[in-house]
C-alpha cells in the first residue's frame, strides 16, 4: 500500500521530530522530474545530518544531481565496475544514500 506524503509528514513529525526538523523546505527547482516531483516539493532533503535510517542521508535535489554529475565523469573502467557491482544505472540520483554509496536511487530515464 503506497504511503501518502501527508501521512509520512505526520509520522515523521510525531515519531522522529529531530529528523523532521532537519528537513529543508520544499523546492520548485527546474531539476524536479517525474515521480519524485511531489517528494521534493514536500521537502528538499536534509538541512543537516541527522540519523534516521542507520546512517542514510536524504540529499537535497541539487546534491542528488551533483552526485549523479560526479559519477558521469568517471572512466569507462570505473563505469563498468559500477555497473557490475552497484547494479544501478549512471543516470540515477540518490533518494537516500549512506557514506559507502549504498542506498535507494531513482532512475531518471526509466522510473
Amino acid at each position: 500500500m503506497p504511503i501518502s506524503l501527508s501521512a509520512l509528514d505526520i509520522a515523521l513529525h510525531s515519531n522522529h521530530p529531530g529528523f523532521y526538523d532537519s528537513l529543508a523546505p520544499g523546492t520548485t527547482s527546474s531539476l524536479i522530474v517525474g515521480d519524485i516531483s511531489a517528494l521534493y516539493r514536500w521537502k528538499n532533503g536534509q538541512a543537516r545530518e541527522v540519523d534516521l535510517l542507520d546512517g542514510y542521508t536524504f540529499p537535497s535535489l541539487e546534491q542528488a544531481h551533483d552526485y549523479r554529475n560526479t559519477l558521469s565523469s568517471v572512466t569507462i573502467a570505473q563505469r563498468l565496475a559500477m555497473r557490475i557491482f552497484c547494479r544501478r544505472p549512471m543516470r540515477s540520483i540518490p533518494l537516500l544514500y549512506d557514506i559507502c554509496g549504498d542506498g535507494f536511487f531513482y532512475d531518471l530515464l526509466n522510473p
